[in-house]
């Protein structure tokens, strides 16, 4: 189902600037034969717009077999170079599912989380997890918060090494929180992290440093 509609002058000598247009594609069940950006993605119920700057991308999919809504925007036009993309996309995600999406962190997460996903202007994504539904664990002291209970994680996550950086990362619960930077192996396990202000009830403010044995 496609909608293209074209605004220009009626008069001669009109140029490119002169023509505005859009096309619009809704589409049902679709599905990708490529991976895209290295995942796959199918079950598409989308809205795909473009215009003369931008191509932009609304709906519901499967991306790596999780159902996700999707909001992206590319630009394409010469008015829009040099502009960022701007991607986000929201995932319930449950042990499986955070793997293939980079946010394995098995010593520290387990249940069903909910992640919102986005670019970083600095390189890397940025990731909001809702982990209500998540149980927490800081390995060596013993902390652990339970499945049913507010908090949220916030981190920033790119490619360093042999394995990934985790900057900005932010706990946020009822009476409870840290934040600080952290390392992850290839396959998204915890190698070290720096915690610097850790609080387990009020008025705590710890700084611990963990590292996996060897």
């Amino acid at each position: 189902n496609a909608n293209i509609s074209i605004r220009l002058p009626l008069r001669d000598g009109i140029t490119d600037a002169d023509v505005d247009w859009k096309v619009v594609v809704n589409t049902h069940d679709v599905a990708s034969k490529k991976p895209v950006e290295g995942r796959s993605v199918s079950n598409a119920n989308v809205a795909l717009t473009v215009t003369p700057d931008e191509v932009a991308v609304y709906g519901k999919a499967k991306i790596d077999g999780a159902v996700a809504d999707v909001s992206m925007s590319f630009p394409i036009g010469t008015a829009t170079a040099g502009n960022a993309s701007d991607r986000h996309v929201r995932l319930v995600l449950d042990a499986a599912a955070r793997k293939r999406f980079g946010i394995g962190l098995d010593d520290v997460l387990s249940g069903t989380i909910s992640a919102l996903v986005s670019d970083n202007t600095t390189g890397g994504q940025h990731y909001d997890l809702d982990l209500r539904k998540a149980r927490v664990v800081l390995p060596g002291i013993g902390w652990t918060k339970g499945i049913g209970v507010p908090a949220k994680l916030t981190f920033d996550m790119k490619p360093a090494g042999d394995g990934y950086a985790v900057d900005n990362l932010v706990l946020q619960g009822d009476g409870f929180g840290f934040s600080g930077s952290a390392h992850l192996d290839a396959s998204y396990g915890l190698q070290s992290a720096d915690i610097d202000r850790l609080s387990l009830r009020a008025g705590d403010s710890v700084s611990l440093k963990l590292s996996r044995g060897k």
